[in-house]
């Protein structure tokens, strides 16, 4: 997302980055301007939360823990996400100053649906930077094929040549994919509801991308 922002900048456009109060990456640069936000978590304790991320990624385990393993891994993360989330849609200065910018368009990874929250709030067209994530949700989002019998799901490690027994679990690890979804982003509906005034449904939310 920063080399299109850089580029758009150097064409004259200008970029306001949401940035947490409390955030790791995202600094100064003459490419764009920074807006912050309330965020629930002190420094010390976001630093401890991604060390503890990488630590589980990256840690030994048989094939046979690996999904469970990665399921917890996720949740403990995404749960971050969420009070990230629920705390930005809750800062009425932020979003009143998002309301009377007039933004063009929204740069969001689709990945958490925070961002397309506050498309559907802010009604401007979203482009999504997204590759790779379990659920396949890259291909429900471009509306691209996804056979199970020739895409590996995430973690299984295998090629697109699978075996018959290998489509097997592929088709077990898609179904597992699904419960993790639904764990995963249903909580967001209640927070969203509440931010838009209205119930709103994840297909309805994913599908407003442009591009």
């Amino acid at each position: 997302m920063r080399y299109v922002i850089e580029e758009l900048s150097k064409k004259g456009h200008e970029t306001v980055v949401l940035v947490p109060e409390v955030h790791l990456l995202l600094k100064e640069s003459k490419f764009y301007k920074r807006k912050f936000y309330l965020f629930p978590y002190p420094q010390d304790e976001l630093e401890k939360c991604f060390q503890t991320f990488s630590h589980n990624l990256f840690a030994e385990r048989s094939f046979l823990s690996t999904a469970w393993a990665e399921y917890w891994n996720v949740w403990f993360l995404t749960d971050m996400f969420f009070l990230n989330c629920d705390s930005l849609l809750k800062d009425h200065e932020t979003i009143s100053y998002l309301e009377e910018s007039l933004f063009d368009t929204f740069f969001t990874d689709p990945a958490l649906p925070c961002g397309m929250i506050l498309v559907k709030h802010l009604s401007i067209p979203p482009v999504y930077f997204f590759q790779g994530f379990p659920c396949a949700l890259e291909h429900t989002i471009s509306r691209t094929p996804n056979p199970m019998s020739s895409i590996p799901r995430c973690y299984t490690a295998f090629s697109q040549h699978m075996t018959f027994y290998q489509k097997v679990i592929n088709f077990l690890v898609n179904d597992l994919e699904t419960l993790l979804f639904k764990d995963l982003y249903t909580k967001y509906l209640e927070i969203a509801a509440d931010f838009l005034k209205r119930e709103v449904n994840l297909p309805t939310l994913y599908g407003q991308g442009s591009i």
